[in-house]
């Protein structure tokens, strides 16, 4: 049974509309016609390989290289075709669907500066029948995602395998100053060759470590830390080792993880399966951490965790449960009272909590808290 592109729940053969949330789901008719031509002649469209809220997915062929592709083409949801002509839908008209071909065109160029076997090659990106298209490699093999869903969780030696590669692939990513921002299961490919492949770039933006950004609130329950909850606040590569952990979660139990809002609120841990390495487990706990600073900041920490070559060192905590924060205007510390966690849930959205507390320094006069990142 295929399942929505929207909510991933199951939808029955036929269906125009999936039962759960009530989406559109791409009619047939939407689709190009096998044996059309697209740029001159030079693509060949086969079957389609798959579809979701933003675009088409084709088996291609590249007439002069004579090799397959797999060809997205932007389609947004609730578009419709006139002959072969895109028409956006009615929440894209006037400049918003030229924006979101500008964003299209940009995750081919990002994904065109690598090579890496672990990161989807892009070959070609071009304009026609009104919208863009993307000509990339055809992989052969399943998503992690579709891999957990008919076979169930990984072995722990697999999952090992698995984290290693993703590790590589994701170094490459932040050693060219971006981030992927949406890592999951779906967007983590298996080849048939063994490559485990990072594909998706539609959400990557650059990050400048240690400097406030404004970049489109992106959510995907369970993967997203915290950060990724506002619109605003200092990125860096423990935003994507958070989503990384949360998906050898899921690979190692079977199960989506819980949202990191929930996770706070509930005051819910993650437990990993008995038979987990010391390593692996270490990695995934230490990647997994609410706060930012109890993460590992890099890729080469996270590898050095998962390795054996790194002890994780115990989360930082302040004294009695408090959060340890600079005070104006003596600049002196002072522990505020409180659950610590839920202190630094506030702090990562970024909220501001002068006056909550009754804040005093050393000397007994009020103080008003300033709260810095851990």
């Amino acid at each position: 049974m295929d399942r929505c592109p929207y909510c991933a729940n199951p939808v029955p053969p036929g269906a125009t509309h999936c039962p759960a949330c009530g989406s559109a789901l791409v009619a047939p008719a939407h689709n190009l016609a096998q044996g059309t031509r697209l740029n001159r002649g030079r693509y060949t469209l086969g079957k389609v390989l798959g579809q979701g809220g933003f675009g088409i997915t084709y088996l291609g062929a590249d007439t002069q290289t004579r090799r397959p592709v797999a060809i997205k083409e932007l389609f947004p949801e609730g578009s419709t075709r006139r002959a072969s002509q895109v028409i956006p839908p009615t929440s894209l008209l006037g400049g918003g669907f030229s924006e979101t071909m500008q964003r299209f065109e940009e995750e081919a160029r990002t994904l065109a500066r690598f090579d890496h076997p672990g990161i989807v090659k892009v070959f070609d990106v071009f304009e026609e029948n009104g919208t863009a298209y993307m000509v990339m490699e055809f992989l052969r093999g399943q998503t992690l995602g579709k891999r957990i869903e008919q076979r169930g969780k990984l072995e722990p030696g697999e999952a090992e395998a698995v984290a290693l590669k993703l590790a590589d692939a994701l170094e490459a990513v932040h050693g060219a100053g971006l981030l992927h921002r949406d890592i999951k299961p779906d967007n983590v490919f298996l080849t048939d060759d063994g490559r485990v492949v990072l594909i998706d770039f539609g959400s990557a933006r650059q990050f400048a470590l240690g400097k406030t950004m404004n970049h489109t609130r992106l959510v995907t329950p369970g993967y997203a830390p915290l950060e990724q909850y506002g619109t605003a606040g200092k990125f860096g590569p423990y935003t994507d080792i958070y989503a990384l952990g949360a998906t050898l979660y899921h690979a190692l139990t079977g199960l989506t993880p819980p949202a990191a809002t929930d996770r706070i609120q509930n005051n819910l841990a993650v437990r990993l399966p008995p038979a987990t390495p010391d390593g692996l487990e270490h990695a995934v706990n230490r990647a997994l951490e609410i706060r930012v600073g109890a993460r590992p900041q890099t890729v080469a920490e996270f590898r050095a965790l998962l390795t054996g070559r790194a002890r994780p060192a115990p989360a930082p905590a302040p004294a009695n449960g408090g959060l340890v924060v600079q005070v104006t205007p003596d600049n002196a510390q002072v522990e505020l009272e409180g659950p610590n966690l839920l202190a630094q849930y506030l702090l990562d959205l970024g909220a501001a909590w002068n006056g909550y507390y009754n804040a005093k320094t050393p000397d007994g006069k009020p103080a008003t808290p300033v709260l810095t990142a851990p």
